[in-house]
């Protein structure tokens, strides 16, 4: 007989699940049985299906009682089937499941769907709110355009001219070692100044400090 198999390593728990005790089974003595040890619990070697077991099965039948297996003939040797009379203490097991309500659970929902309403604490924060509120637009598009909320006294840098200066130093020091990222960054700053991004200070101005700074930020 040829079938096709899959070969896994474990196809099941071992049968049986326990001992099974030996008992005075009359019209099972001196059978050939297919597996002597069918009363120790043991790994299942081979799981044959429905398909195949009309073709395993011969004739032969032995029964005596419906509290002991019966005797059945297969081309293995004889097979059990059937009641052992080793039948434990029937146990009884409970699943309770406990379930909300339709409404708290929808009430449940749309308090973590609800958007949540955060309160001003500043004057910025109720700024911001306004601009927003007075500035937004829909394009045609579908796209929502709004002002950016911009601080109209921004706070004074303080002294960094100094930082400014190193920061720049070091620029060029690396630009002087790479003449492609020199390139690249010429490149970066004309575009910026064709775009109207930034523009060139005058040289004539009352504040120098403020002068390196803007064609520094710019630079950054």
């Amino acid at each position: 007989m040829t079938i096709e198999a899959y070969v896994v390593t474990q196809i099941t728990g071992c049968t049986p699940s326990k001992h099974i005790r030996d008992a005075d089974w009359v019209h099972l003595k001196n059978l050939e049985l297919a597996d002597p040890n069918f009363n120790e619990p043991l790994p299942v070697d081979v799981l044959l299906g429905a398909e195949v077991f009309p073709y395993i099965i011969r004739s032969g039948r032995r029964e005596n009682l419906l509290s002991a297996p019966v005797g059945i003939e297969t081309v293995f040797g004889w097979a059990l089937m059937g009641n052992t009379g080793n039948t434990n203490p029937k146990r009884s097991t409970t699943l309770l499941t406990s379930l909300d309500s339709v409404d708290l659970v929808l009430r449940r929902f749309w308090e973590i769907e609800e958007v949540p309403n955060a309160s001003k604490t500043s004057p910025a924060e109720e700024d911001c709110e306004r601009i927003y509120h007075s500035t937004t637009t829909r394009e045609s598009d579908g796209r929502y355009v709004v002002h950016l909320p911009f601080n109209c006294k921004p706070p004074q840098l303080g002294q960094s001219r100094q930082m400014a200066l190193n920061r720049l130093y070091r620029l060029e020091s690396r630009l002087d070692k790479s003449p492609q990222l020199r390139q690249q960054y010429n490149t970066a700053m004309k575009d910026y100044l064709d775009s109207g991004h930034m523009q060139i200070v005058p040289e004539a101005t009352p504040e120098p400090e403020q002068a390196l700074l803007h064609s520094t930020s710019s630079s950054d």
